[in-house]
């Protein structure tokens, strides 16, 4: 019997007339070990929690779609890995065939590649080049939830053999909490009175109740706390037919996270008890200096207490004692998120048409779908989109989790 393949190694690729990389194609997660150390290096050195292998990875393990394909791009100068691409090829509408990052449509942003500092322009061609080549022939390449201030896209398609067509899909705020050249407590003394008074009086009243605010300590005490994390976000979206975030195999996926970079303090579940209960549960996804909320839920009985405000509090406070530099609460500017901040950083949902592949009709078909979507969310007045949002908002004084 054959050997099965390994990774595709291509030599010699001269980027702007003067430097040679090399490229290694990965395209199973077995021979994937000897690059996770320098993947996670490269996440963690540029502050992008989801950019990492144990995200990732994960989410391909447990929650991509059938029939997918793995391709993943290490750009090498000699010894040294200087970028990285971690995508896969997934057929979609007309049967074309679309390159996407690993997890980019599950909610962790920001994404893009990875490169070394100053090493963009020349990782960008090596990582285009092996699109270029990749097998199925690609009709589109995406990046979702890229910061709009990125060098990726331009960068991407000026390295496409042959040229491509960029083309922005959406863009939507990611709020961020600035930590650097502030503490904690000047923090809190620059948000409103109100702010600080509601939040300490529910604090002080959860802790009258007998409530305890705790981050989950053990791989174990998370295994547990995952349960109470989904049943609250499943909770909170019921009666809207359901979160689209949570599937049969995200506890798998969260457990899997968990064993990874809960030792590290990268993962970091916040919970509320009260009364033998978690009535409040919440995770970030940390590194480099940055934590991402990603996502939570609480138990609407007792919305007086604004569970889900005083969690996140709690674990912003943290942060700033871990010595972390930003907080991203995630894309989308909900209600409860300006109460935190008042900041926030662009991020672009973008595509990339091949020349060759511009020139197909059924390219055009395999996009419209979300050219459409795009085209209707962006004509829908600001009214209309405001009063759809306090409607899904209604009912708890939280915001949604």
């Amino acid at each position: 019997m054959p050997a099965p393949p390994g990774p595709l190694i291509s030599l010699g690729r001269l980027v702007d007339g003067r430097t040679v990389l090399h490229t290694t194609t990965f395209e199973r997660e077995e021979d994937l070990p000897g690059l996770l150390h320098e993947w996670d290096g490269l996440a963690v050195g540029l502050g992008l929690p989801y950019g990492g292998p144990a995200w990732m990875l994960a989410w391909w393990r447990h929650l991509a779609s059938p029939g997918a394909h793995l391709r993943v791009f290490a750009v090498r100068d000699g010894d040294e890995l200087v970028g990285l691409g971690a995508f896969h090829l997934v057929r979609e509408t007309a049967g074309t065939w679309h390159g996407r990052l690993l997890a980019a449509r599950y909610g962790g942003t920001p994404l893009g590649p990875l490169a070394a500092a100053g090493r963009e322009r020349e990782v960008a061609a090596a990582i285009a080049g092996g699109l270029a080549e990749a097998r199925p022939r690609l009709h589109a390449v995406h990046l979702d939830g890229v910061p709009a201030s990125s060098r990726w896209p331009q960068a991407l398609r000026r390295g496409w053999p042959g040229g491509a067509v960029l083309q922005r899909e959406a863009r939507r705020p990611l709020p961020t909490i600035e930590m650097t050249g502030l503490s904690f407590e000047e923090w809190m003394a620059a948000k409103s009175t109100n702010f600080r008074q509601t939040l300490r009086r529910r604090r002080r009243q959860l802790e009258a109740e007998g409530a305890v605010v705790r981050l989950s300590a053990s791989v174990g005490e998370a295994h547990a706390d995952l349960a109470a994390f989904e049943r609250l976000h499943e909770s909170r979206w019921e009666w809207r037919g359901g979160s689209g975030r949570l599937r049969p195999a995200t506890q798998a996926f969260l457990a899997d996270l968990a064993e990874e970079l809960l030792p590290s303090g990268r993962f970091r579940l916040w919970s509320v008890d009260l009364g033998g209960e978690t009535i409040s549960s919440h995770l970030f996804i940390c590194a480099g200096g940055r934590a991402g909320y990603w996502l939570g839920g609480f138990d609407d009985r007792f919305a007086r207490y604004s569970p889900a405000m005083v969690t996140l509090l709690a674990a912003i406070e943290h942060a700033w004692a871990s010595g972390d530099t930003s907080v991203g609460l995630g894309a989308g500017r909900q209600g409860y998120k300006a109460r935190f901040t008042d900041h926030a950083e662009d991020l672009d949902w973008v595509r990339l048409v091949p020349a060759r592949a511009a020139a197909s009709p059924r390219t055009w078909v395999g996009v419209a779908p979300s050219f459409v979507a795009d085209g209707v969310r962006n004509r829908v007045p600001a009214s209309a989109k405001a009063w759809l949002k306090s409607r899904a908002a209604s009912g708890s004084g939280e915001g949604r989790s």
